[in-house]
């Protein structure tokens, strides 16, 4: 369904969270106390301002330093994303990483790389800076 299995988890998890909410008491309960809120708030100005879909707020100073921001973040992950996967076997930081571990346990015959390639740890950095586009995963936003 999708590359993330966390994301496969958590909606396996609202799937049936959902189902068991469509025929609940709750959902009956919280159904009454919104249409009461509804028929409170029929004539009020700031709550029609608020649910108008305005260009007014699109068009505000303070909505563009927020795209502003959300996209600085964003180009700065992609780029992140390309250096860690391109330039990890490069890095000075892995490999005095792995000389030092080498050197220290240098009796040992143990290969220390690949025990560093294949530890939790390593694979779950690896897996925040890839992208799920890459694996071929559907955009499920």
């Amino acid at each position: 369904m999708y590359a993330s299995y966390t994301f496969t988890v958590l909606f396996k998890i609202y799937e049936k969270a959902n189902i068991f909410y469509e025929y609940s008491l709750l959902k009956r309960v919280f159904i009454k106390i919104k249409s009461f809120f509804k028929w409170l708030s029929a004539g009020s100005l700031l709550v029609a301002f608020l649910t108008h879909e305005s260009t007014i707020l699109e068009s505000s100073f303070l909505f563009k330093i927020y795209c502003l921001i959300v996209d600085t973040i964003n180009k700065l992950f992609k780029r992140l994303n390309i250096f860690f996967i391109k330039n990890i076997k490069e890095s000075y930081s892995y490999k005095l990483i792995i000389k030092r571990i080498n050197k220290y346990f240098a009796n040992s015959r143990t290969d220390f790389e690949n025990i560093i390639k294949n530890s939790y740890l390593f694979k779950f950095i690896i897996y925040m800076f890839t992208l799920d586009e890459d694996d071929g995963g559907e955009k499920w936003w």
